[in-house]
Order: C-alpha cells, then sequence, then structure tokens
C-alpha cells in the first residue's frame, strides 16, 4: 500500500468516490488530498506535508521540482510528475 498526497489539480477530485482519488482508495493506497483536507494550501506547504507524513506527492505541478532542485526544498519520499499528452485520432 502507498501513502499518497494528491494536489489539488488532479482530475476528479471533486467527484469523491467517482474519481481519481476514490479509484486511488479503492485499490488498497492511503490517500490524502490537498483539495479535501487543506484546500489552497501553497506548494511549500504541500512539500511539508508530504515529507512529515512520508507521502508520495501526485501532481501535474512542476514547481514542485523547481522549490526541490533550485530553491533548496527538503524533498518528500517521491514526487510524481503527471502529464497526460492529448491523443490524436489520426494516431489511433
Amino acid at each position: 500500500m502507498s501513502r499518497l498526497l494528491v494536489d489539488e489539480n488532479l482530475p476528479g477530485l471533486a467527484l469523491g468516490a467517482l474519481g481519481a482519488l476514490g479509484a486511488l482508495k479503492a485499490a488498497g493506497h492511503d490517500v490524502a488530498s490537498v483539495a479535501i483536507d487543506a484546500p489552497g494550501l501553497d506548494d511549500r506547504g504541500i512539500l511539508a506535508w508530504a515529507r512529515r507524513e512520508q507521502r508520495v506527492l501526485v501532481s501535474f505541478d512542476t514547481d514542485f521540482g523547481e522549490l526541490i532542485f533550485h530553491h533548496g526544498e527538503l524533498p518528500p519520499p517521491a514526487v510524481l510528475l503527471l502529464r497526460l499528452d492529448p491523443i490524436e485520432p489520426e494516431a489511433a
């Protein structure tokens, strides 16, 4: 079981059990959500939370890498940066 902290920008969080958060929890992951537990928390606060609770941070936000690698913020166990490329019908 993974300990995850999902950022506010993960799609489908507002859908609760039907969205991404619900799917992760249903798969047996220990999931905390910025959108639910601390909406509007700044990036440094999110990094501190992930470190404190030893959670993998899941986000679409590249600012976390900037804070860690260029501004000296201590990292959590891992940062999972998600990128989704649009699928073009011609390529399928």
